[in-house]
């Protein structure tokens, strides 16, 4: 079966706990990350930067939880991120820089509305209390959508990266990641590729602000 394009950024749905708001957290960016808004993320083991998870289960790879931003393609892992009594130690714009000053080489400005990097990514907690939101499919034969049912409610499911976009969905082809408990009221029940409400599993995620 031929890869279909369906998936889109998963993203937090509603907070269990009665927040208005969704717990977050943010860590060094691994270097050179290229992933998006709505990619599980993960720590990197060999230098304990932030990027995209693995897709592997595994103690090793544990759901830090959903970016809130999309990566920044860092020279170096946490570049120009600020430590202990220090301040943020890049000139900050991700483009377009340029010099200030042309006796000061070290003297930079940034064009009006470019984006600043302090070297941190920041991503939505994969916490007990939030539900987040995810089209459902199925990596058996490719990854293509596959239409919501009654029964995948309470369903232990995987997450797969849609080989023609490169999003995530929750697979109902693995059940190693998370727990489908509601699915979105604006895609009616039966909808190929709808929207589903999920759970991390504690086995998968960290969960808390470790």
């Amino acid at each position: 079966m031929a890869n279909v394009a369906f998936a889109d950024p998963i993203e937090p749905y509603w907070d269990t706990g009665g927040a208005i708001s969704f717990p977050m957290n943010y860590g060094a960016e691994e270097h050179g990350s290229s992933f998006l808004y709505g990619y599980p993320l993960q720590v990197i083991a060999a230098d304990g930067g932030v990027g995209i998870w693995s897709g592997t289960v595994g103690a090793g790879n544990l759901i830090l939880g959903i970016a809130a931003q999309n990566a920044q393609n860092l020279g170096t892992t946490g570049a120009g991120a600020p430590v202990g009594f220090s301040p943020i130690t890049s000139y900050g714009s991700v483009v377009g820089n340029y010099l200030a000053n042309g006796t000061q080489s070290a003297a930079y400005i940034s064009p009006p509305m470019t984006p600043i990097s302090d070297g941190y990514t920041y991503w939505f907690v994969a916490a007990p209390t939030t539900v987040f939101r995810a089209r459902i499919g199925s990596s058996s034969g490719g990854t293509n959508p596959v239409a919501t049912a009654i029964t995948q409610r309470g369903a232990p499911y995987g997450l797969t990266q849609d080989a023609v976009n490169s999003y995530w969905f929750v697979d109902t082809n693995k059940s190693n990641s998370v727990t489908v408990v509601g699915f979105d009221p604006l895609d009616s029940i039966g909808t190929t590729g709808g929207h589903v409400l999920f759970v991390f599993n504690p086995a998968t995620a960290v969960g808390d602000f470790a």
